[in-house]
């Protein structure tokens, strides 16, 4: 067996517009976009006298930070007796959690004080919505002219999904900058989903606090 597992995404069905996983955007450079990696393995083992024989896979949910769908693409060969070769492949993707949290932004640059709703989602790998606790962090990072750096603010919040329709919670900042947003869900397993992007308030003169509701 040569098994390749890659980093991947996932966006679960009925939610077009919303954000899963670690979203980059393509015009973004600060940071700049890192490639994925993939692991390859290289299993062997010898059938049973039914001609069958079985792989077990494991994967540690420490294995990727922050955790994200893994896309595993396995290709098996066979050899009988008589060195012939037969060859099979197969693809699948191991979700991080029961769970996915989805953003949805109404655009990527506001306005100091400017009303700046973010929408959310918890659902289930097949768009079902959930149930679910959601935690929210909003980190600001703004340039500070006096000590050269960068100050950083963070905002964070609880919130309760709904298995009816999707939440909106309300951000707004005084102070331009770079704005990460991270949002988690856990799903009854302990097992956690992430979700994160950026937005930018215009400025950017002095260091920052922000306030969320």
């Amino acid at each position: 067996y040569n098994i390749t597992c890659t980093p991947s995404t996932y966006s679960p069905p009925k939610w077009n517009g919303f954000l899963f996983g670690k979203y980059t955007p393509y015009w973004y450079f600060w940071g700049m976009r890192q490639p994925s990696t993939s692991s390859v393995q290289t299993l062997t083992g010898q059938t049973d006298s039914q001609g069958a024989h079985y792989a077990k896979i494991k994967f540690l949910s420490s294995a990727l930070s922050p955790p994200s769908p893994v896309e595993c693409a396995s290709d098996t060969y066979i050899v009988d007796k008589n060195n012939q070769t037969l060859h099979t492949s197969t693809k699948f993707m191991v979700h991080p959690s029961e769970y996915y949290v989805g953003l949805k932004l109404a655009k990527s640059f506001v306005k100091p004080d400017e009303d700046f709703p973010i929408e959310i989602v918890a659902c289930d790998i097949n768009g079902n919505l959930v149930q679910a606790t959601i935690q929210l962090k909003i980190e600001a990072s703004i340039w500070n002219f006096k000590t050269k750096s960068y100050d950083t603010t963070v905002s964070n919040a609880r919130i309760a999904s709904l298995s009816d329709k999707s939440i909106i919670h309300n951000f707004s900042s005084k102070f331009g900058g770079k704005y990460d947003i991270e949002a988690k869900v856990v799903d009854s397993q302990g097992r956690v989903s992430v979700t994160q992007c950026i937005f930018y308030v215009s400025g950017g003169y002095m260091p920052s606090k922000c306030s969320s509701s």
